[in-house]
C-alpha cells in the first residue's frame, strides 16, 4: 500500500496513524505527511477516554459514545476522518453530525438492540483471528466470546491461546465444525463450553450473560459449516437475541 504515495507532489498530503510504529518510522520525516494518534499528545487532537478534543482550543469535538462506531480501531478512524475534514476547513458541526449519523456496515461490530443491560455485538464478518482480536480489544471486560465455524486449515495453537488469554474475556462458547478443536485447546485456560449448533451456542451465551457483560459474536472462522455466508450467520444471531428478549 505504501506504493500509493510514490506519485505524491507538492499539492499532496498523506494522513497516517502515528500509533503504528512502521508508519511512524516511514513517514516521520516526510514533508507530505500529517499524523494522527489516539495516544500521542503532540497532535492536533487530544483523546481523553472516548472524547476527542481540539488540542489548540481545548474544545470537545465529539464523544465516541454518541456515534455508532465501537472500539479503539474506530476511535482511530474517527480521528483520521476529523483530521482530513479539517484540511478542507469543513465546519466542526458538520463533521460532528456526519459522525453521529454514520451507520457502520452490517455484521461488523454491529450493536444488536435488546431490552437488557447486556451488550450484544454482531461481528459475524470477523472470519479470522486478527479481526476477532481487534473486536475483543474494543471492550474493557466481561466478554462472553462466541468462537467457531468452519476451517479446513490447521489451527494455530499459539494464536488461539494469545487471543483467549486476554484479560477482558470472561468466557468462551465454541461451536461448529472447528469449535470442538478450539474447545480442547482452551478448556484449561478460560471458562469454556462447546455446543455443536450455532443456535445452541448463542442461547448458552445469553443464559450465562449478566449485567454489563458483552456477548460478542466474532467467530474468527468462516460460516460455511452451518450457513451460506457470514451475513446469514449474523442475521441468525440477531434473530435469536430478538426472539429471546421479545
Amino acid at each position: 500500500k505504501l506504493k500509493i504515495i510514490q506519485n505524491l507532489d507538492n499539492n499532496s498530503k498523506i494522513i497516517y496513524n502515528k500509533d503504528d510504529i512502521i508508519l511512524e518510522n516511514y513517514f516521520k520525516n516526510s514533508k507530505y505527511a500529517i499524523s494522527f494518534s489516539i495516544k500521542n499528545k503532540m497532535n492536533d487532537f487530544i483523546i481523553n477516554g472516548e472524547k476527542i478534543f481540539c488540542a489548540k482550543s481545548k474544545e470537545l469535538i465529539i464523544n465516541q459514545k454518541d456515534t455508532n462506531l465501537i472500539g479503539k480501531h474506530n476511535l482511530s478512524n474517527i480521528v483520521a476522518a476529523i483530521q482530513i475534514s479539517k484540511l478542507y476547513n469543513i465546519d466542526i458541526d458538520l463533521i460532528k453530525n456526519a459522525l453521529i449519523e454514520f451507520k457502520p456496515l452490517k455484521h461488523r461490530m454491529e450493536t444488536v438492540k435488546s431490552n437488557s443491560n447486556i451488550t450484544f455485538i454482531n461481528d459475524s464478518k470477523g472470519t479470522n483471528l486478527v479481526s476477532t482480536s481487534s473486536a475483543v480489544e474494543s471492550f474493557d471486560k466481561n466478554i462472553i466470546l462466541i468462537l467457531g465455524g468452519f476451517s479446513e486449515d490447521k489451527i494455530n495453537k499459539s494464536d488461539i491461546e494469545k487471543l483467549i488469554k486476554k484479560n477482558n474475556i470472561y468466557m468462551v462458547v465454541c461451536y461448529g465444525q472447528i469449535g470442538k478443536k478450539i474447545y480442547e485447546l482452551i478448556k484449561n485456560i478460560k471458562i469454556s463450553y462447546y455446543k455443536k449448533s450455532f443456535s445452541s451456542a448463542i442461547k448458552h451465551a445469553i443464559k450465562h450473560s449478566f449485567n454489563n457483560s458483552v456477548v460478542l459474536l466474532s467467530p474468527g472462522f468462516k460460516s460455511f459449516d452451518q450457513f451460506n455466508s457470514f451475513e446469514e450467520r449474523g442475521e441468525k444471531f440477531k434473530e435469536i437475541i430478538n426472539h429471546y428478549y421479545a
